[in-house]
């Protein structure tokens, strides 16, 4: 028995999209995670195109975007000793345990009016464990004398490291300590605050299903570069493609087009001025 194996060669072009301006970027958003782009030669595909689908086949991010901002509303903490109440607001960032204690330590001992009695080091310590994912807080005994508290129902931070806003506001120490005591999260710590890069645009109707909804998805990426690193994407096979029928013929033309970075939960990624760009490749059958 013999098989006959057609190949069907099937007609492609590649687009390379940025969001820098230099390269023809518009209307880009304040955070930079969204920007259109003019075409000087409009987009369609041939009037006997049919079974069109677009892929995003490579891509270059800065993984940089906050995990703590106010967009998230993680970024109050206030904490209370002897000398009264003390609130600081920590600055957009992508933080990790150490770079965060080192920002409330610099953040509370900087405060104009109202500082805390002891630095905020000689208080407290911030630890994680990475086998249970729990942040530990010490309170340090060297400290013990101000009563320091973190009052967690007056923070917004407390999700982010774990903790709720019923949980202790210090240890249950002994009356006289003679050591560091510490108290324990609750809850898993939550330093990524979104697991992938997705890639939305107005170049397709539907794009890729995600749940029981469409909303111009048209590439999710996962995040495998560190903090702070570029992440570098390229496709394999198989990649997950869009369909995009809706750009057949030269009354579905595309003059402008409009791409947005957001997390998998759909909010804006601040791109912190850094650009990004990936590269479309639209493919389609054609009816001879």
């Amino acid at each position: 028995m013999y098989y006959i194996i057609y190949i069907i060669d099937m007609p492609s072009e590649c687009f390379i999209f940025s969001s820098n301006p230099e390269n023809g970027a518009i209307n880009r958003s304040a955070d930079g995670s969204k920007f259109s782009v003019q075409l000087t030669n409009p987009l369609y595909l041939p009037d006997n195109a049919y079974n069109a689908k677009l892929e995003v086949i490579q891509a270059s991010i800065w993984n940089n975007s906050p995990n703590i901002s106010q967009s998230f509303n993680n970024n109050v903490m206030t904490i209370q000793d002897s000398n009264g109440t003390h609130t600081v607001t920590i600055p957009d960032g992508l933080y990790d345990i150490d770079i965060l204690y080192d920002t409330l330590a610099l953040l509370f001992d900087n405060l104009e009016t109202n500082r805390p009695t002891f630095p905020f080091k000689d208080m407290f310590d911030i630890e994680g464990n990475e086998a249970t994912n729990r942040i530990y807080i010490i309170f340090k005994n060297t400290a013990s004398s101000a009563n320091p508290e973190i009052l967690w129902a007056q923070s917004t931070i407390d999700d982010f490291l774990g903790f709720t806003d019923t949980s202790p506001t210090q240890p249950v120490n002994p009356s006289s300590p003679s050591h560091d005591y510490s108290i324990v999260a609750e809850n898993p710590a939550r330093f990524n605050a979104y697991n992938s890069f997705v890639i939305k645009s107005d170049i397709v109707n539907t794009g890729i299903q995600i749940n029981d909804s469409f909303n111009g998805t048209i590439a999710q990426i996962q995040i495998t570069s560190n903090p702070g690193e570029i992440q570098n994407f390229r496709a394999t096979e198989p990649n997950i493609f869009s369909l995009c029928n809706n750009l057949i013929g030269m009354n579905s033309a595309k003059y402008t087009l409009t791409f947005e970075l957001v997390s998998e939960t759909g909010l804006a990624l601040d791109t912190r001025g850094e650009y990004y760009d990936f590269v479309i490749m639209l493919s389609w059958l054609e009816d001879q």
